[in-house]
């Protein structure tokens, strides 16, 4: 079975007229008070045969909008609301949480098969957003899944080749690189100091606490203390 997103993505897909009736079968069986009716005379024959007063009354303390709307429906006073066939889309829309629990009942109108994600997109998908939530959003995952990952190789070399891409291609709001994963800044860390520095240590360091609003000696002062906190030994800046 689809997930809800694709379900979702599959429905806004779907035209006005496929939705109504989708929706109508739906509503017929859990909710026929909600129905959508053909606003047309046979409307009137079916639900006010022999009562033209009824019909009346429901018109005038209903919603007829316009004689030429498509579509009607009963509100909850059984007073009669006129739909275009834009507005009966949208009333089928705030449905679609409750459509979606019943397969049997969209199957017909949507192939799964043109919306399901490789089962790989969806491990590969995780697996980045296990690394890197809250530094990269979900859209620029699936950016790099869709254009750079490598199935043939391992989880980790992937993760390594989404870090360089991400330098490289993402940008944050302001339209400038994404400068907490910058190499330069990490390469500033490494030889800022007497002691060999790991350089994974400073990509850390780099992708959590680097401030671009700060000159480059406060920075490499902070990571002296960083440092220092992290692992008890004090640096000799050069």
């Amino acid at each position: 079975m689809l997930s809800y997103e694709k379900f979702e993505e599959a429905w806004n897909d779907l035209g006005r007229s496929e939705k109504i009736a989708l929706f109508n079968e739906y509503a017929c069986e859990y909710c026929p008070d909600d129905q959508i009716y053909n606003f047309n005379e046979e409307f009137f024959e079916t639900y006010f045969s022999g009562n033209p007063m009824e019909a009346v009354r429901a018109a005038f303390f209903g919603e007829i909008t316009c004689w030429n709307d498509e579509y009607i429906r009963f509100n909850g006073y059984g007073n009669l609301v006129s739909m275009s066939d834009y507005q009966a889309a949208e009333w089928a829309d705030d449905y679609t949480k409750e459509i979606y629990e019943h397969e049997d009942l969209w199957s017909s109108y949507i192939d799964e098969d043109d919306y399901e994600e490789d089962e790989w997109k969806e491990d590969a998908e995780n697996t980045l957003i296990s690394v890197f939530e809250g530094t990269a959003n979900l859209d620029t995952i699936n950016t790099f899944i869709d254009s750079q990952w490598d199935e043939d190789e391992d989880d980790e070399t992937n993760v390594i080749e989404f870090r360089k891409w991400f330098r490289v291609n993402r940008m944050d709001e302001g339209g400038k690189y994404k400068l907490v994963l910058d190499e330069d800044a990490t390469d500033k860390v490494t030889s800022s100091f007497e002691e060999d520095i790991d350089y994974d240590i400073a990509a850390r360091f780099v992708e959590d606490s680097w401030d671009y609003d700060m000159s480059d000696e406060d920075n490499i002062q902070a990571f002296a203390d960083w440092y220092e906190d992290m692992n008890g030994e004090k640096l000799t800046i050069l």
